[in-house]
Formats: C-alpha cells, structure tokens, sequence
C-alpha cells in the first residue's frame, strides 16, 4: 500500500508537470483567424484545461496528506517531490491565466467561425433540398429509364458523399456547441433508394419473363398459364408487396399497365385463336388498329402484340362475335350445297309417249322451304356483307327453283291430261281445230323441256336453266287456253248451262277409261250440288235461292222440300193444327206470286227456262194440296198423298229417293240440263201408277 501511495504522489505529480509544460507550449501559440484547425485544437485544449482545473486546483492538500502518511511510516520522500510540490501550484495558476487570456483571445475567432458554421448548415440544407429535387426529377422513378441501375448507382455514391458531408459538419457543429437540423430530405432519399431498387429488380424480372413468352410462337403461347403468373405473382403478390411509396413512381404505374395491357392483349390474343377466325378477320383487325403485319405459323406473341390489342379489346369482341355469327353462315351455306348437291329430280315415263316426266320426294319441298327461310334470315343478318353475294345468289336460285317447280308441276300434270284428248281423240280435233293445233305446238316444246330435264336431274340446276321460266309460264298460259276450250266444250250443255264441277276430273289415261270417269264425275256433281241446295234451302228467301244453282238441282230441291213441308203438314194435322194444309196452301201461293214477279222482271233466257219450269211444278203441287183440301186427307197415309211422287234427302247416305205408293227409286243424277217440261196433268200424271 505505501508504493502504491508513492506511485500515486509520483505520477500524479509528474502528469502535472507534463501537461503543464504542454499547456504553456500551447497557450503560447499563435492562432490565426483563418486557421480553423489551429483554433479547433485550441478550442479542444481549452475545453481540456477546463476540464480538469477542478481537479487539478484540489490536489495539492491530498498530496501533502499522503506525504505526511508516508513520513509516519518513515518513509523518506525524495525532495524532488517536495519542490515539484511547491513550484506546480504556482505554475497551474499561471496556466489558467494564460488559458484565461486565450480564451479571450479567441472568442472573436470562435463568434466567427459560429457564424460560418451557422452558413454552412443554412448552405447544406438548400443542397439537400437541391438533392431531393434532382433526386426526385432525375432519379430512375420513370419507366422509359433507359439505364436505371447506372442511375441508381450514381445516386447511391452523390447521397453517400453528402452524407459524408454532412457528418463532417454535425462534428465541427458539435465542437462550437452548434445544433445542426436533421436532414430529413436526404435520409428520405436513403430510404427511398432500396424499394426503388426492388422495384426495378421486379421490372427486370418481369420484362425477362415477358421477352421469354413473346419470342414464342403465338399460336404455342399458354396463355392460361401466362395470365395466371401475371394475375397472381406479379399484379397480386409482387406489386403489392413493395414499399407503399413504390405506387406514387411513375415505373411502378408503368410496369403495372404493362402487365395490365398484357393481359388484355392476350384475351384478344385468345379469343382470336376461335376456329371462327379467318384471314379477312384478321385484316379487319389491322385495319382497326393501323398496323400492319403479316400472319404466318411462325407469327411470334411479340408481332401480335404491336397491334396493341389492349385498347382494341371491345374491337376484338366484335370481331369474333362477328367471325362466330359469320362461321354459323359458313356452316348453313356448306350444309346448303351438300344437300342440294345431292337432290334429283325422280323420273318416270309417261304410258302414251314415254315422254320423261320428273317429280320430286316430299323432302325435296320441305328442304326448299326451309332453306330458304334460312337465307332469308341470313340476309337480315347484320353480318351478311362476306356472303351477300353467295346468299343473294342462293336465294335467287331457289327462289326460281320453287317458281319453275310449280310451272313444271302444272305444266306436266295438265300436259299428260290433255296429251291424249287433243292428240289421242279425232272427235276433240274436229271440234276444236284452233286447240288442237296450239297443243301440237306445245307438245313439241314440252318434249323438248322434257329431254333437257334429263340431261341433268338435279334438282337445282335443272330448274334454273336460262329461260325455262319463262318458257313454262307461256306454255301454262297456252295449255289454259286449251283446257277451258276442252272444258267450254265438254261441259256446257247445249242450253247453254254450266255446272261447275266440285273437284278436278283425272283425264289420264285411255279415252274410254277417262270417258267413263267423266261420265260418273258428272253425276257425282249433280249429287253434291243437289246436297249443298238442299242444305241451303232455307238460309235465304227462295226467290233468291234458286238463282244460285242449276236448273235441274233447284227442281229436285224444291220437291225435295215440298215432299218436306206436307209431311210436316200431316204431323201438324196429328197435333191439332186443322188448318196446317190451309196455311201451307196460303204459301204457296205467296212462292207462286214471287215467281211470276221474277217472270214479269228482266231475266236472262236460261234463268226465265228455269223459272217457268219451277213454276210449272209448283202449279202441280199446289193442285194436288188443293186436291186433298177438298177431300179434307188428313193421314199421310192416304192413297191420295201416296200416289204422288215424292221425293225425299236421306242425311245417311247423301242421296235422293223417288217414293209412290210402296215403290222407292234411287235418283240416278243424270245430267238433264235446263230443259222446258210438259204440263202436269190428271192424264200426265196417271202414267207414274
């Protein structure tokens, strides 16, 4: 313990002494106002000298205590201590003076140093709001940077000597006791400087991967596969992940329209992979974006992508909806000459001539009607304008098709109907030479349409030869010419009556087998006529009623219904009207009175030859009610009422009956015309017992 007590004394001593003898080397130095080092290494040795003068100004009387301690322990303390002990307080006191003085000294210097400092901070702080606009205007934030990591380099070195800068003058601050603002802007820049680089690393990374799909052929490109990576890893993941500034930056907006645009680009891109599309579509789609390229299998995504499809996308859509709608057409018109392709005319001979006569399949009407509803369709389409021509062309066809069909439809059934009255009968060719004549004309001209028919069958291209329409249509015309001669002639009677028959007649065949058909045609249309009159007895007035039908159909009418009224008479009778016959007999007087009106009007020869027939037959049956007045018959039973011949409808089998007395005869319609009738006498009328 006493060395250490003597090391203490010693060395606490002897530092004195040294910083001492430095002090007085240093506060004998001059200190220039332009030297800013010198007056800093005064500023730090002043501080020193301050540092420790409370100290040093204490440790004389501790020191002397120590020796006297040591002295106790008679230890001899060397006498260089004694006077080190007597001469450093002295001189400590000088050193304070001197620090003191210099102190004074340097005030001036330091006040002016404080105000260059106090400039420097002003000037540091307009160059960082330099920086941080520089850095903000020429900073790789833009996306069409050409070299951003040179860029970002350069910036990481100007902010890491400005840095530099500014710790330098934080000491120098600290040394005048000078507080320094924080230069936010800088350290801002810092900050920024790390997910500006992230972001261009997910640039880069990016682009890489686009350069790697667009340099594929468009057609190989997967685009499910490339939209998903775009969607999910970078629009979802990858930009969202970086720094919320990052989506301020003008390279983050551009990446990301980038991506968007790729996306929509590559929608297009797929919808224009549709088996729809064709290479007028994809014309129409350059002519809509103003680019031009040429569309090959080795067409790479990247060609397609200089069409911009981004901003033509509601362009696109219409293009595929179109080549869709359009590809539906495609598939009618194919489906249309596939089928009719294959669609012929059947042919058979006719029996007289063996003429080729042709006819078609119920399918061929039904594919005709329908195919042209399609195209009728098709041509209000808004789509139409590539097949307007086609479709156009098709619809003319099968339009002339459906027409000359009909012609030749016509023109062959009555054809082979009057082939063997006007060339077959020399009865028919006396008696209608001019007819005939035009017959044998048209004859030849039908054979002549009949032998080009069997050049080629099918059905569309036989029926819109050149001209064959027109050649039917007069040939129709002239054939009608011929068969109302025929029919002028066949059936008017020699009265000049004519019944309209209620169906066409078949003249086909035989003149004897036709003939006969006739024959029972003519009867069948008495019969109908007869059931249709009778029908309609009562639906209007029968001065009216008998203009409507021939003469031998309102004869046997009428009967018909008078044979009616006196049975109904005769019921009436049963029921205690006594005086039905009366007033039966009052009408018909009234029907005879409206007759004779007519008689005394203007009628034509044939209607006059029918009313005065009827009212011969009324005149009868008014005489027989007469008759049977003044008998006072009231059975129907009576022999009076059964000898009459009477005439009745059965609704069973649509037929007329004659009955007297117990015999019935069925009404054989043969055809009388309008011919006059005898007068009904008790003579004539004895012949029916």
């Amino acid at each position: 313990y006493k060395n250490y007590l003597i090391d203490h004394v010693t060395v606490s001593l002897n530092e004195l002494e040294l910083f001492i003898k430095h002090a007085s080397d240093m506060l004998q130095r001059q200190v220039r106002s332009d030297d800013l080092k010198s007056l800093i290494e005064m500023m730090t040795f002043l501080s020193q000298v301050r540092t420790r003068q409370e100290y040093t100004d204490d440790m004389a009387e501790p020191i002397k205590d120590i020796i006297e301690l040591l002295k106790s322990y008679a230890y001899e303390v060397p006498q260089t201590i004694y006077a080190m002990l007597d001469e450093l307080p002295e001189k400590w006191i000088i050193i304070k003076k001197m620090a003191a003085k210099m102190k004074q000294y340097i005030a001036p210097l330091q006040a002016n140093q404080i105000v260059n400092i106090r400039n420097q901070i002003i000037d540091m702080e307009k160059k960082q709001q330099e920086i941080r606009e520089r850095f903000l205007r020429d900073a790789p934030f833009t996306y069409d940077t050409k070299e951003p990591y040179v860029e970002l380099n350069i910036w990481a070195s100007h902010l890491r000597k400005f840095h530099q800068e500014i710790q330098q003058l934080t000491d120098l601050a600290s040394i005048f006791d000078i507080n320094i603002p924080e230069h936010k802007a800088v350290k801002l820049c810092r900050r920024e400087m790390r997910p500006l680089k992230q972001l261009w690393d997910l640039i880069y990374l990016i682009r890489s991967r686009i350069h790697e799909w667009t340099k594929t052929p468009w057609k190989q490109v997967n685009i499910e596969s490339i939209d998903q990576e775009l969607r999910q890893t970078y629009l979802n993941k990858e930009l969202r992940s970086l720094a919320k500034e990052c989506n301020q930056w003008n390279a983050y907006h551009g990446i990301e329209k980038d991506v968007k645009n790729l996306v929509a680009s590559l929608r297009s891109v797929g919808e224009f992979r549709n088996n729809a599309i064709r290479s007028r579509h994809w014309d129409e789609l350059m002519k809509e974006t103003g680019v031009q390229i040429h569309m090959t299998n080795e067409t790479s995504l990247q060609d397609l992508l200089v069409l911009n499809l981004h901003k033509y996308e509601e362009e696109v859509k219409n293009i595929v909806d179109k080549a869709a709608k359009e590809q539906g057409m495609e598939k009618i018109l194919y489906d249309l000459e596939n089928t009719w392709s294959n669609m012929n005319f059947h042919v058979e001979k006719h029996p007289r001539t063996n003429v080729t006569l042709v006819s078609i399949d119920d399918d061929i009407l039904v594919a005709l009607d329908e195919h042209q509803t399609q195209l009728q369709t098709l041509l209000s389409s808004k789509f139409i304008s590539h097949f307007i021509d086609n479709v156009t062309t098709w619809k003319s066809q099968m339009s002339a098709a459906d027409m000359v069909l009909q012609l030749l439809t016509d023109v062959q059934r009555t054809w082979s109907n009057l082939e063997a009255i006007f060339i077959g009968t020399d009865d028919i060719r006396i008696q209608l030479p001019d007819e005939t004549e035009a017959f044998h004309r048209i004859d030849k001209e039908f054979k002549i349409i009949a032998k080009g028919n069997e050049v080629d069958l099918n059905f569309i291209r036989c029926t819109n030869r050149s001209g064959l329409y027109d050649q039917l249509e007069k040939m129709k015309d002239n054939l009608q010419l011929c068969q109302k001669a025929l029919e002028d002639y066949l059936v008017y009677s020699d009265d000049g009556e004519r019944v309209k028959f209620f169906n066409d007649c078949n003249l086909e065949g035989a003149v004897e087998i036709w003939l006969s058909r006739l024959l029972d045609f003519h009867c069948d249309t008495i019969r109908n006529w007869l059931r249709v009159a009778v029908a309609t007895y009562e639906d209007k007035p029968r001065e009216e009623w008998i203009f409507d039908y021939a003469a031998q159909i309102i004869l046997t009418g009428s009967q018909i219904w008078w044979t009616t009224d006196v049975n109904g008479a005769f019921v009436r009778i049963e029921e205690g009207f006594s005086n039905a016959f009366r007033e039966y007999n009052k009408k018909q007087i009234v029907q005879l009175n409206a007759l004779i009106n007519l008689l005394l009007g203007h009628l034509n020869d044939q209607d006059r030859e029918k009313i005065t027939t009827l009212c011969l037959i009324d005149l009868h049956a008014r005489d027989v009610i007469s008759k049977m007045l003044n008998l006072k018959i009231e059975n129907i039973n009576e022999f009076t009422w059964q000898s009459q011949l009477r005439h009745r409808w059965d609704p069973k089998d649509n037929n007329c009956y004659a009955n007297i007395c117990d015999a019935r005869f069925k009404y054989q319609y043969e055809y009388l015309g309008n011919k006059s009738r005898l007068v009904i006498t008790p003579l004539t009328d004895s012949f029916y017992y």
